[in-house]
């Protein structure tokens, strides 16, 4: 009783797959269903969105910081640039722990896999007590 798991999803969904029955045993690591949501497509076009917002701002952060060393641009511009470009940062960490926490790695993304369906995992070995 004390090794009892519940397990279930991150984000909600429709159940796509499952091949669980009670009493079925299901080792760590293993699949036990699969779940679809267009959330999860909207979260991976974020990151793409992001990601690409993310290296123009960096690369004007840098001619902006190279601009104000030579006294050429106001601070009030390298301010802003900072600013936006600190802000893509927080977002982009954000999304990669959603990401993470969803199963999704990031670098399929970046090749332009986008899937609907996630995998939930089994944490312990076990066997199943219940399906619902």
């Amino acid at each position: 009783p004390q090794n009892l798991v519940s397990v279930s999803a991150l984000m909600g969904g429709f159940v796509k797959t499952t091949e669980l029955l009670q009493g079925m045993q299901v080792r760590k690591g293993e699949i036990i269903a699969t779940i679809q949501n267009p959330d999860f497509i909207q979260i991976q076009q974020d990151y793409l969105d992001n990601k690409s917002k993310l290296i123009f701002a960096e690369q004007e952060y840098k001619r902006q910081e190279e601009l104000a060393k030579e006294n050429v641009a106001s601070q009030k511009i390298l301010q802003q640039i900072t600013s936006e470009y600190n802000s893509l940062k927080a977002i982009h960490s954000g999304l990669l722990e959603k990401l993470a926490m969803l199963g999704i790695d990031s670098t399929t993304i970046e090749k332009g896999i986008i899937k609907s369906t996630v995998s939930i995992v089994s944490p312990i070995n076990g066997f199943v007590t219940s399906v619902n």
